[in-house]
């Protein structure tokens, strides 16, 4: 799902970028990688091939879509980010975040956004990596496309 992760992250920051007064190529490159940032708990997804170290340490602890499927990681991200008067970054941020959550929120796994308070797994019908995931990845990919002119 990595890819349609990076690719509803990619249209989010292509809808909102004009609400922010920052580098519109910044704002979607922020909004891309904390597209992928959730993942980094599973040490064989992309971004945990990258930070084999961090990524081993965050699955022992956590395990996979625990803390860092939940609301609170980019919400504290944000406040974080905001507290030093980057607000823009912290949008960023939490708009691509949250695509990750939503975007996992309609796999068949599901994901809890309250961990780890409140049992709450809100999961759909599309099963990772098959044929219904492939369809909104076309779909996401022809929005994509119609969404182009929004850069320029």
């Amino acid at each position: 799902m990595f890819k349609t992760h990076l690719l509803i992250s990619l249209l989010l920051g292509l809808f909102t970028f004009q609400f922010f007064e920052i580098n519109k190529f910044i704002f979607i490159a922020l909004v891309i990688l904390a597209g992928s940032l959730p993942d980094i708990d599973i040490p064989s997804s992309k971004i945990g091939k990258k930070t084999r170290p961090v990524s081993n340490i965050i699955n022992f602890l956590f395990g996979h879509r625990g803390i860092l499927h939940s609301i609170f990681i980019p919400v504290l991200l944000f406040f974080v980010l905001s507290y030093y008067n980057l607000y823009e970054y912290g949008y960023a941020v939490l708009i691509g975040y949250l695509g990750h959550l939503l975007a996992d929120a309609i796999s068949s796994e599901g994901v809890n956004f309250l961990h780890p308070f409140l049992k709450l797994r809100i999961q759909g019908f599309i099963r990772v990596g098959g044929f219904l995931e492939y369809i909104l990845f076309m779909l996401l990919i022809g929005l994509g496309i119609l969404s182009i002119p929004r850069l320029f």
